[in-house]
């Protein structure tokens, strides 16, 4: 992923790699073909066609992922496949890229995706780090950057390609099936994604029915075929039910530690190896580990941001968003090692620190005020725009940025790493992409070079 990352000398040419084959790595569970007309698929968090196409929870990147596209994709072997775009060049270190766009790419509603869709799409989003974007010919968009970057940053979901129009709830996209809007069967919230005319052959309609049920290992026993989940104990009990395969998902998430004090005084410390293991191994209940990914959040190459004055004095609590229970566990146990670790991280005396739990509206009023001595958060483990990642980190935490603008590495303590798995019921079968996504839909040789 460090290739990915490295944004400053991408190869001229880029030649996307050969097909995937039946022996893809990437592709787990039973072979699509087999699959029946109907997947039906559970969903543990609401997912609101407002977001779309760039999702916040893990259920709307499931959604999501099965029905917009970008100009490239990253598969899990982090190997940028052909998305949109069936070719990709650039010639000056990756600050200028010319696409070649997939023969036949068509909107839900049958609209060709041409350089001029992608130009409309792109032109309405004012946040991405575009310089110049233009269409050579009717197959060909050259888009120039604030700064150069890897293709890979094209497969961030911010890129999609979609058409808005008056007429349609969600955005149009470019996936092999379509959606209208929830409706409500049997307690449930239902959203049918049925395969547009123009999907190729044996694409599977999509169900995707939003459960209110408390414990998520009754969906196991319920008549469905999918469900992503970060809970072990959902996963081990699908483990022993006859019928199901657990496929373990990209690490995703990192858990950080942020504090007002450590922007202000700026210390190095950070936690050892052995305080790092003991989180992982111990303090959350989730597939956990010690965190391996880069300091994103320092990237230089991105444009700095407008620094805050701070709160003199926060509150001695560390906080953490109510509905997460990895960064409960964290908050939890850094308080009662406030000794050990949190005086160290802080670099204040943390003696009678506790932990809260904060609403939704009451989190990102705080996160953006930084009025608590610590804060608990979910990052993106590596993200595919780390520019765009950073943009998005400071726009909740604008305190995070400092006198000069940037973020720096030691502004965020890494904590842990976390990941997901997706329960497949047999018969069921699932592309992986890089970032913890999946495809359940199938991605055919027509749409590789």
């Amino acid at each position: 992923m460090a290739a990915l990352l490295a944004g400053c000398a991408p190869p001229a040419t880029v030649t996307p790699p050969p097909p995937a084959t039946v022996a893809d790595p990437c592709r787990v569970g039973d072979a699509l073909g087999a699959t029946p007309s109907t997947i039906r698929v559970a969903l543990l968090d609401e997912v609101a066609a407002s977001r779309a196409p760039t999702p916040d929870t893990d259920a709307d990147r499931l959604v999501f992922r099965q029905l917009y596209e970008q100009l490239v994709r990253v598969d899990c072997t982090e190997t940028v496949r052909p998305g949109l775009a069936s070719r990709w060049r650039s010639d000056d270190g990756g600050h200028r890229w010319s696409f070649t766009l997939r023969t036949g790419a068509a909107f839900w509603d049958g609209s060709p995706v041409d350089a001029a869709a992608v130009l409309a799409a792109w032109g309405a989003h004012a946040t991405l780090p575009l310089a110049d974007l233009r269409q050579a010919d009717d197959s060909t968009l050259v888009v120039v950057l604030t700064a150069p970057r890897p293709v890979a940053v094209f497969a961030d979901p911010a890129w999609s390609v979609v058409k808005r129009i008056a007429e349609a709830v969600w955005p149009l996209g470019t996936g092999p099936v379509w959606v209208r809007d929830w409706t409500t069967t049997d307690g449930d919230s239902l959203l049918r994604a049925v395969p547009v005319p123009h999907a190729p052959a044996g694409t599977p309609a999509l169900e995707f029915r939003r459960s209110h049920t408390t414990d998520p290992r009754d969906l196991i026993d319920r008549d469905l075929d999918v469900l992503v989940t970060r809970d072990p104990a959902v996963r081990r009990y699908a483990e022993g039910r006859i019928g199901w395969t657990p496929v373990p998902l990209a690490w995703d998430r990192v858990y950080g530690l942020v504090s007002p004090a450590r922007t202000r005084d700026t210390p190095v410390t950070q936690l050892d190896e052995a305080s790092h293991t003991a989180l992982a191994r111990d303090a959350v209940r989730a597939d956990a580990r010690v965190p391996e990914s880069d300091a994103w959040w320092a990237e230089r190459v991105c444009p700095p941001h407008r620094p805050i004055a701070l709160v003199a004095s926060p509150l001695r609590r560390v906080a953490f968003p109510r509905d997460d229970p990895v960064a409960r566990d964290l908050a939890d146990r850094l308080v009662a090692r406030a000794d050990a670790e949190l005086t160290a991280l802080t670099g204040i005396s943390s003696a009678g620190t506790r932990s809260i739990a904060l609403d939704p509206t009451t989190w990102s009023a705080t996160l953006r005020s930084g009025t608590e001595l610590a804060l608990v958060l979910s990052l993106p483990r590596r993200p595919l725009d780390p520019c765009r990642a950073i943009g998005v980190l400071v726009a909740r935490a604008p305190w995070l940025a400092g006198p000069d603008g940037r973020v720096s590495a030691a502004t965020v303590v890494p904590l842990v790493e976390t990941r997901a798995s997706a329960l497949l019921r047999h018969g069921m079968g699932a592309q992986l992409d890089g970032d913890g996504g999946i495809r359940l839909v199938p991605v055919t040789a027509a749409r590789e070079p």
